[in-house]
């Protein structure tokens, strides 16, 4: 591992872009700049920490998530930092994140904590605040201290495939609706579903940006349907959850999915269109 000199690491300035807007094709896998991320444009200003394409990259495999983890081939930091797996959807919620030193650390492996697609961006995040301490919200990225990094105008970002995630579906054979509600009795109340195979109809707390706790599951058969209670087990504890369809991919009729490990067990959600086939719904008061 090697690290840069002092000036280097000083080299790299706090700053808000204006007039940027964040798009560029990375370069294969390496990432000296890159695709841009929901998240950090703010009224038309992008929030951000500055480099030279000379002090800092990202080299990523095409694909990853084997195993649960997207491993980095090269990382060039100007300092201290953090690399980061990001979902594609707004507001491009954090998949999970590893801290590195300032310099260039090799073959560094991320853990994925939660999957919502089968497309992510890895990318770069100073640790500008307390040491160590992951301190950004790409829902509120303003307020964020450990700031997304630029490089000729464009975020150190690599656009990448997860592997192992997600049923593919054939176009127009998968769909969930459901509308905000309260929630008595401890179910959700789903309006419509069309499913391809027998499914999950699955209920999971949703918060910056991202599915978290899996609240209850419900299996149905093939085909269309309407008017689907899912029991739930816990309380919710966010103002949005998510309805989302799995396929009964495991042993029939057990659902066999778990949000702490999302790539390695075996009902995954379906996808259609390089999209989890999902709905989300807000929690209304009682």
């Amino acid at each position: 591992m090697k690290r840069p000199s002092p000036p280097l690491a000083l080299a790299i300035t706090l700053a808000l872009l204006t007039g940027c807007t964040g798009d560029g094709a990375s370069e294969g896998g390496d990432g000296a700049g890159g695709m841009g991320m929901g998240g950090d444009l703010d009224g038309g200003v992008m929030n951000g920490a500055v480099a030279s394409v000379d002090n800092a990259a990202l080299r990523v495999p095409k694909s990853g998530g084997e195993g649960g983890y997207v491993t980095v081939g090269r990382v060039l930091a100007p300092t201290d930092g953090w690399v980061v797996v990001r979902s594609t959807t707004a507001p491009g919620g954090v998949l999970g994140k590893t801290w590195v030193p300032a310099g260039e650390t090799k073959d560094l492996r991320v853990r994925l904590d939660v999957v919502d697609g089968p497309k992510a961006t890895v990318s770069f995040n100073v640790d500008a605040g307390i040491r160590r301490r992951f301190e950004f919200n790409p829902a509120r990225p303003v307020a964020g201290i450990d700031k997304p990094l630029y490089t000729d105008n464009k975020p150190l970002a690599v656009p990448i495939d997860v592997t192992s995630f997600g049923v593919e579906a054939t176009p127009n054979s998968a769909l969930v609706l459901a509308e905000d509600q309260a929630v008595d009795d401890n179910a959700v109340r789903v309006a419509y579903a069309l499913t391809p195979a027998p499914t999950w109809i699955v209920v999971r707390e949703f918060a910056d940006g991202l599915p978290g706790r899996v609240l209850g599951s419900a299996w149905r058969p093939a085909g269309e349907l309407q008017e689907i209670e899912v029991p739930l087990s816990a309380t919710p504890r966010t103002e949005e959850l998510i309805v989302v369809l799995h396929a009964d991919d495991g042993t029939a009729e057990r659902f066999e999915f778990s949000a702490q490990d999302p790539l390695r067990t075996p009902d995954q959600p379906w996808v259609s269109a390089g999209v989890m086939v999902s709905t989300r719904i807000r929690v209304l008061p009682r």
